[in-house]
């Protein structure tokens, strides 16, 4: 632990000479608050928490601008309902540490530093800008894993602004209680919310003492707090794209007060986060108010770092055990094998689904990464590949390499990779028991753009049997990739017409052609739910050929089906 309390001392000898005492508006001011973990979102929280003795550090800057909303009941009805013209740039530093497997701690520090309010009333400024409050926070996850669960949060925020008409004279700290859920779809996607309740210990309300008159605002009381979020992965460009709703609503606080003047907050929040190493992720983005509601801005932008480092504590294995691994999905536990602990290779990053990749860079990574010393891997199609033998691994490969793969040649299907893991001790994670992941591979499809229409062209002989109408089982991939890409975006009609090569007569190609076009368009409305007037069969034998009729390879052209798509 004498790491983490020489961090936290250097941390406090740069922040004590900011705690400076703002004179009005404070942290109820500024709905934005980003995680002390840096894990999955951005100011929404997801069940997971950080690993046992990591540390992640954090730095953010947000700007805002009109965050203050006037309330309903003004003597000046000239101001009633109107924005303050104003604006603020805050900054967050952040904390978090692992305690235990599933329980964390944070410390998060909000800082003022700018701000300018044109308030006709006088209220809405700052004297000296620094430190607004000291908010510390503990997750614990109680049923789920990295891929989705339920999580409890207890956080207090404790108040250093002096004169703050949104706490009152004198406050006391802020608690809040929240359930925090997620889940992870089979693509990738990641959905979560966050549910709690906000007790308030506000002070007696505030006296200007240049007017004499309180100000257009009452202490803020008890709320209920609400938040969804969205994680969408792109592999190719190492990058989440992260979209957040987050609110918070008191309602009316007696028949004199209108909701305006209670803490009423909804934020929609968009931006990007980029990887760029295992340890260190930068975010930016823009947000603004969802509707007209206090501390909720006209606009935001946000810009802001975090770098995971560790471990730092005695709770880490030490260099005669296993290295316990981590992934970007669920952890496999480590098995006991003749008394003794062997290591876990995790594959991270992998395509989750179904995936168009074919050059793939993807890292094997450790918790304790002083205890980790190589591993080897082996990837292939699933029907094929044997992980839990020793041949077709690679060699040894460091733990800081990436797997770099090219599958362009492995057909479209199922991908298998199958890692195992060495610690500095030597011992190595048995054949037997490797770390295995799955996805599907897909190939891109070929759209020819015409005047007013797009095609897309199958051969009859992956579709068919010779001579036959009935569909292929190894054919229903390339049906799916055609059903994806409508699904991409709306149709007004489909048109599938089925040809043939010049052999046999015209009656008996143009039969066969209709047959195989009719046979295409019913598998894809009973499989894919289509709307089946948006569909046409067609069958034109071998009347329209895209090649000659007069070698074995120009006939392979012709027998084809196409698929007209009118948007």
């Amino acid at each position: 632990m004498r790491k983490l309390s020489a961090i936290l001392g250097l941390m406090l000898f740069f922040i004590m000479p900011y705690l400076a005492k703002a004179n009005v508006i404070g942290t109820e001011y500024q709905n934005f608050a980003p995680t002390y973990s840096g894990l999955d979102f951005l100011t929404v929280e997801s069940s997971e928490t950080i690993k046992p003795c990591l540390c992640s550090l954090g730095l953010f800057f947000n700007y805002a601008k009109n965050t203050l909303t006037y309330s309903d009941s003004y003597s000046n009805q000239d101001l009633t309902g109107k924005r303050a013209n104003d604006y603020l740039v805050g900054a967050d530093l952040l904390l978090g540490l692992g305690i235990t497997k599933n329980w964390d701690f944070g410390l998060i520090l909000p800082f003022v530093v700018t701000a300018q309010n044109e308030d006709p009333y006088g209220v809405s400024y700052f004297d000296k800008f620094g430190l607004t409050e000291a908010r510390a926070m503990t997750k614990y996850r109680f049923y789920g894993n990295d891929t989705g669960g339920l999580a409890a949060g207890l956080s207090t925020n404790v108040n250093t602004i002096e004169n703050n008409p949104f706490a009152g004279d004198k406050p006391g700290p802020t608690f809040n209680l929240q359930l925090m859920g997620d889940t992870t779809t089979t693509s990738g996607t990641r959905y979560a919310f966050n549910i709690g309740y906000r007790k308030k210990s506000p002070g007696a309300k505030l006296i200007n003492p240049t007017t004499g008159l309180p100000p257009p605002f009452v202490p803020f009381k008890d709320s209920w707090i609400f938040s969804l979020a969205l994680n969408e992965r792109f592999q190719s460009i190492k990058s989440d794209l992260i979209a957040e709703f987050v609110g918070s609503s008191t309602g009316k606080l007696d028949e004199s007060d209108s909701a305006r003047k209670a803490q009423q907050a909804a934020e929609l929040n968009l931006g990007l986060r980029h990887e760029f190493t295992k340890t260190v992720n930068v975010h930016g983005g823009l947000g603004t108010k969802f509707a007209n509601a206090q501390s909720s801005p006209d606009v935001r932008a946000y810009l802001g770092v975090y770098v995971q480092f560790g471990p730092i504590c005695g709770g880490a294995a030490s260099s005669s055990e296993a290295p316990k691994a981590v992934t970007g999905k669920a952890p496999q536990k480590a098995v006991p094998l003749a008394k003794s602990i062997f290591p876990t290779a995790i594959i991270k990053n992998y395509p989750i689904g179904e995936s168009e990749q074919t050059e793939l860079s993807i890292p094997v990574t450790a918790q304790n990464p002083n205890d980790y010393a190589t591993y080897r891997w082996k990837i292939g199609s699933t029907s094929s590949i044997n992980c839990r033998n020793a041949v077709g691994y690679s060699e040894e490969m460091p733990g800081s390499d990436l797997v770099i793969a090219t599958i362009k040649d492995l057909s479209d299907g199922g991908i298998t990779m199958c890692a195992v893991a060495k610690n500095l001790a030597g011992k190595w994670q048995p054949f037997s028991q490797p770390t295995i992941v799955r996805w599907i591979k897909t190939s891109k499809i070929k759209i020819i753009q015409k005047n007013g229409y797009e095609l897309f062209r199958l051969s009859a002989e992956v579709l068919f049997d010779f001579d036959k109408d009935n569909i292929r089982s190894g054919a229903q991939s390339d049906l799916h990739k055609i059903s994806r890409y409508l699904q991409q975006k709306p149709f007004k009609k489909v048109i599938i017409e089925g040809h043939t090569d010049s052999k046999g007569s015209d009656n008996y190609n143009r039969d066969l052609s209709q047959r195989r076009a009719n046979q295409v368009k019913k598998w894809l409305i009973d499989n894919y739910e289509f709307e089946s007037p948006k569909f046409s069969s067609v069958g034109k034998g071998e009347m329209v050929p895209v090649s000659t009729n007069e070698t074995d390879a120009g006939r392979q052209q012709n027998r084809r089906v196409e698929f007209k798509i009118y948007r």
